[in-house]
């Protein structure tokens, strides 16, 4: 995000160039060994690129990039430690592991959950307090349920409402800007967004006419990163 606002143009040409050179060496790479499947190092390349994609994006749109921000501060202050930290210090009495509740939020977790809201909420098709219940279902209750263990399973139970809250507030009530905000911060804040299946279901596909240039969709679609 630090990329996108003012002042931070040669920081930001240097990571375009970088995920240019990384896709290049790559690609190169891939069509080498003559591989017909994409690789994980092609993906992540990939997944570079369209990093670089959203950080000019968000150049080009500063009030979302201020919408983006004052969500993330409020995830962090309100959420993580808000209702999280007041979660894990009443369960830390009879489950020590709780103490630490900030390692097991570590990785995906924050990234997981946003792409999740993203994709129930384009499924529903409106802004409305069934999204958070239908993604418990789904992350905390399925069968295909991620093996998070109790702890992070509890905490991603907390986190869910107060995410859902805050992304209406900070961001908007239309259910395509709202979904197209959530997506944004998954994708940014991913640490490994080609190898995260759920994020590029939830950003790669919906995020490519609208935020990525024709030769990174391209480039994407080659990737085989590219969804609905």
């Amino acid at each position: 995000m630090r990329r996108a606002e003012p002042g931070h143009e040669e920081d930001r040409e240097r990571f375009r160039d970088a995920a240019e050179q990384e896709w290049l060496r790559s690609r190169s790479r891939f069509v080498a060994n003559k591989w017909r499947t994409p690789t994980l190092y092609l993906r992540r390349a990939g997944a570079g690129l369209a990093a670089a994609d959203t950080v000019d994006w968000l150049v080009r749109h500063p009030g979302e990039r201020e919408d983006l921000k004052g969500f993330g501060y409020r995830i962090h202050s309100d959420v993580f430690g808000g209702e999280m930290a007041t979660e894990a210090q009443e369960r830390k009495r009879k489950d020590p592991a709780f103490a630490e509740y900030g390692s097991h939020t570590a990785g995906h977790f924050w990234c997981e959950l946003l792409s999740e809201l993203a994709l129930t909420l384009h499924r529903i098709g409106n802004v409305s307090d069934q999204v958070p219940g239908e993604v418990k279902a789904v992350l905390l209750e399925s069968e295909n349920a991620p093996e998070w263990g109790p702890v992070r399973t509890a905490l991603a139970d907390t986190a869910l409402d107060g995410l859902w809250k805050i992304a209406q507030e900070t961001l908007a009530s239309n259910p395509r800007t709202l979904a197209r905000g959530l997506r944004l911060l998954a994708l940014l804040i991913c640490p490994d967004p080609g190898a995260h299946e759920r994020v590029t279901e939830a950003s790669m596909g919906p995020l490519a006419r609208e935020v990525f240039s024709e030769e990174t969709e391209g480039r994407l679609e080659f990737t085989q990163l590219l969804g609905g």
